[in-house]
């Protein structure tokens, strides 16, 4: 049978998704991904769906989507009823074409196309026979790696996890060891527990910091929705662990083509990724992306999940940590380095951003993280 969507003008290019489609005779297969802005968005389909893309994302039918919460958190194979798929507004449409024809579906658990260690689901929609337990090994095979380190495991601190507001945390992604799993639980609800106390119809934390013993400091992106039926009702505490620098510059184009309003913002993030330290300038970064200075500054970190100003000093610690790390290069060259002015201003944003001095962590490293401040 044709795809629902054979007709509309365009497609997305050759991809895994597209072959898949073929293969197994799909009449729609879409990924949804969680995200660095503290939500999920469909970044991958088989077929033209911007519009319902971007109506995901912009009326929070993320918020709604059962069976990919589902899928990440539980990290197993899930079917989703016709009403879960109505609630992500593809539902009505596929039942349209559908007819009297009997249409089954499955949602599968894949590693993110675009960032390492977050989740992600596939849906796959077929008008006609139901699937096989091969043709779901196919899928999962085919979605294991998606094409090289971006697919890859990360390690570290949780890179996606809610908190509703009885302080119950799911993680969704890599799972992390048991004990920064304990350490980082505490922090996780009492900042939830702040956006909370706000009564904002959307409270946010731009940048927020997990601090863990060992000089391990991890930016986050979170935000609170008041209501949130995907995870049970009620209200709902998103977080994102911020991708590094490596990783922005791995993002390839058609890993997140559904997602408009991201995909429009990554030549941006990318010259951050690139020229961090000559510290582009706004003007530069919206013709990067043909828009005004005025409208590029006010959409940018609601499309990205953080600032130029936040994604600009996250690039120069990590490269800072880097330096101090492996090289023996003086603070000064550091400095330089990472693109800031003086020494004396390197001291004081990375003593802002990990709490320590660039000697301070410099010694923590070099004694295996057991170094004591006082």
């Amino acid at each position: 049978m044709k795809n629902l969507l054979s007709q509309t003008a365009g497609t997305a290019g050759p991809s895994i998704l597209t072959r898949l489609a073929s293969e197994l005779s799909l009449t729609l297969a879409y990924v949804v991904s969680a995200m660095p802005r503290a939500a999920l968005a469909i970044v991958m389909a088989s077929v033209p769906m911007q519009a319902m893309a971007r109506e995901y994302v912009r009326q929070h039918r993320h918020a709604t989507d059962r069976p990919s919460w589902r899928v990440m958190t539980a990290r197993r194979v899930t079917r989703a009823s016709e009403a879960e798929l109505a609630a992500v507004a593809v539902g009505q449409l596929l039942r349209n074409a559908a007819g009297h024809h009997a249409m089954h579906n499955v949602v599968v658990p894949v590693p993110s196309p675009a960032f390492p260690g977050y989740p992600a689901a596939l849906t796959a929609i077929r008008i006609g026979p139901d699937f096989t337990a091969a043709e779901i090994e196919q899928i999962q095979a085919a979605t294991r790696d998606w094409g090289g380190s971006t697919a890859a495991s990360s390690a570290g601190p949780p890179a996606f996890l809610a908190i509703d507001d009885a302080g119950n945390v799911r993680f969704a992604g890599t799972t992390s060891d048991a004990s920064t799993l304990a350490g980082c639980q505490k922090q996780f609800r009492v900042l939830a527990t702040e956006l909370a106390q706000e009564e904002l119809p959307a409270a946010s934390r731009a940048r927020w910091v997990l601090k863990l013993p060992g000089g391990i400091d991890t930016p986050y992106r979170a935000v609170r929705y008041v209501e949130y039926p995907a995870l049970g009702g009620g209200p709902a505490t998103l977080l994102a662990r911020a991708p590094a620098r490596e990783h922005w510059l791995a993002i390839r184009p058609e890993a997140i083509h559904a997602d408009g309003d991201f995909s429009r913002f990554l030549p941006a993030v990318q010259m951050i990724a690139r020229g961090f330290a000559r510290q582009p300038s706004l003007r530069e970064l919206a013709a990067a992306v043909q828009l005004s200075p005025f409208h590029f500054h006010r959409t940018f970190a609601e499309a990205t999940g953080a600032t130029p100003k936040h994604l600009i000093l996250d690039c120069q610690i990590e490269t800072a940590k880097e330096a101090l790390r492996s090289s023996r290069q003086n603070m000064r060259q550091i400095a330089r380095l990472c693109g800031f002015a003086h020494q004396s201003h390197f001291t004081s944003r990375f003593k802002q951003a990990t709490g320590l001095t660039p000697s301070q962590w410099r010694r923590m490293t070099q004694l295996g993280g057991r170094f004591q401040m006082g």
